[in-house]
C-alpha cells in the first residue's frame, strides 16, 4: 500500500485553524477519538535502515496489524507500507527478510521507542468516503530507559483516497496549516527526528547521484557500480515479494555488475573485483532455475490459452517461493561482509588514469563464496556455488 503524507512542525503554543474549510461540497470534517500510541523502532546499531529511508516498527494503540515496514519510493512524501502480525520483540520474518539488502550482516535491534498522544480529524466527501486524515501528535521519545528529549509536536496530513478531490484537499490543508504558522516543506519521520543527527547521515551504500559534465575515470566507475548495487538491493526486495519479473531483473543486475567490473578492470584492483565477480556469478546461477521455471510457466500459459480444450486456471501461484536463510535475531549470518566496497572500489595500483576513487575502509578480505550461500534464496539442491 502506498502512503502519501505531509508533515508539519509546530510548537506547543500552536493553535489549529478552523478545519471545516477542508471539506469539499457536501462533505464534512469529523473529529475522531483521541489515540494513545506506543511504537518501538528496529534498526541496526549504526542505523542503516534509517539512513536509507527505511522504517521498521511495531506500534500498538490502533486497529490493524502492529508491525509496519515502510520503504522509500523515490518520491519524498510517498512510501510503500507493508503490515504484518506478530508478537513484540522479534520482527516478523516476512518483513525482516525484506531489509536484508540494507542490513547485510547487521543485527536488528530496538533503537528508539515513541509514545504519542494523537488527536484526529477526518475529512469526508458527500458519499461518506474518507479523503484525508489530519492528526496532531505530541511525541515523547525514549531509548532504553533514557528519555531522549522533552518531546516534540507534529502535524500530519495523510491521503486516504485516490482522485483529484483528495489531492485538492491535501493541498488545501497544507496551505491552511502553513498560513496558521506551521512549518512544512521537509519530510522527516518521527523516529529519525527522535534519533537525531546520526539518523540523518548519508547511507553506507551511497546513492548513484549524477555525473559531472567532465567526469574522471574514477567518477565513472564509482557511478556505474553504485547504480548497479542500488538496483540489486531494490530487486532483492522484489524477489522476496515474488513480484513479476523480479527474478529476471535481479539476474540482469548480476550480469551488469560483472560486466562493469570487467569493463573497468584496468581501473579497479583485481584483488577487490575478482571475488565479487565470482560471488555474483554464483548468485545469477542460483536465480537461474526459478527464472527458467517462470519462462516455462509463461510459455505453458500461452499454449494452454490457445487451446479451447485445455482451459488455463486464472489463479496463478508463484513458480518459486524464496526461502529464508539461517538467521539470528533477524540477521543473515552468512551475508557477504565485503559487499559494501563495491560501492566505493579501491583503485588499481596499475591504473594509469589515476581516477581518484575513494579508498575502501573495509580492508582487502573478500569472503569465499560459501560465506554467502545461505544469504540468498535457494530453489533446490541442484544449485551449486562456484568453486572456491
Amino acid at each position: 500500500m502506498r502512503e502519501e503524507e505531509l508533515k508539519f512542525s509546530v510548537n506547543d503554543e500552536f493553535v489549529l485553524p478552523e478545519l471545516a474549510a477542508l471539506a469539499p461540497d457536501g462533505g464534512e470534517v469529523v473529529r475522531a477519538d483521541a489515540r494513545r500510541l506506543s511504537a518501538t523502532y528496529y534498526d541496526s546499531a549504526d542505523l542503516r535502515l534509517a539512513r536509507s529511508g527505511v522504517t521498521l516498527r511495531r506500534r500498538t494503540g490502533e486497529d490493524g496489524p502492529p508491525w509496519h515496514l515502510k520503504l522509500p519510493t523515490g518520491t519524498t512524501n510517498v512510501r510503500e507500507e507493508l503490515a504484518a502480525v506478530g508478537a513484540a520483540g522479534q520482527p516478523p520474518r516476512e518483513l525482516a527478510r525484506l531489509v536484508t539488502g540494507w542490513l547485510r550482516t547487521a543485527r536488528l535491534v530496538s533503537v528508539v521507542s515513541l509514545r504519542t498522544t494523537r488527536d484526529v480529524w477526518e475529512v469526508y466527501d458527500r458519499a461518506g468516503e474518507m479523503l484525508v486524515e489530519l492528526v496532531d501528535d505530541t511525541v515523547a521519545a525514549r531509548k532504553g530507559r533514557e528519555s531522549l528529549d522533552d518531546g516534540f509536536r507534529e502535524l500530519e496530513v495523510e491521503r486516504k483516497a485516490t482522485g483529484d478531490v483528495a489531492a485538492k484537499v491535501m493541498r488545501r490543508a497544507a496551505t491552511l496549516l502553513t498560513e496558521a504558522g506551521a512549518t512544512g516543506g521537509g519530510f522527516v519521520p518521527k523516529a529519525i527526528r527522535a534519533l537525531g543527527p546520526q539518523a540523518l547521515e548519508p547511507p553506507d551504500i551511497t546513492a548513484p547521484g549524477t555525473l559531472p559534465h567532465r567526469p574522471t575515470g574514477g567518477e565513472v566507475v564509482t557511478h556505474a557500480l553504485r547504480h548497479t548495487v542500488a538496483r540489486m538491493i531494490d530487486y532483492d526486495v522484489r524477489v522476496w515479494r515474488a513480484e513479476p519479473d523480479a527474478v529476471h531483473q535481479m539476474r540482469v543486475r548480476c550480469r551488469r555488475l560483472r560486466s562493469d567490473l570487467r569493463v573497468f578492470a584496468r581501473l579497479v584492483d583485481p584483488d577487490f573485483a575478482t571475488p565479487i565477480i565470482e560471488h555474483v556469478r554464483w548468485l545469477g546461477g542460483v536465480l537461474g532455475e526459478p527464472r527458467d521455471a517462470e519462462v516455462l510457466h509463461a510459455r505453458l500459459h500461452r499454449t494452454a490459452g490457445a487451446d479451447p480444450l485445455a482451459p488455463w486456471t486464472s489463479t496463478r501461484s508463484p513458480c518459486w517461493t524464496p526461502t529464508w536463510p539461517s538467521e539470528s535475531g533477524g540477521r543473515c549470518t552468512r551475508w557477504p561482509r565485503r559487499w559494501t566496497p563495491a560501492v566505493t572500489p579501491r583503485p588499481s595500483r596499475r591504473s594509469w588514469m589515476r581516477p581518484g576513487i575513494p579508498c575502501s575502509p573495509h580492508g582487502r578480505g573478500i569472503p569465499p563464496p560459501e560465506r554467502c550461500r545461505a544469504a540468498w534464496p535457494k530453489p533446490g539442491a541442484t544449485s551449486r556455488p562456484p568453486p572456491s
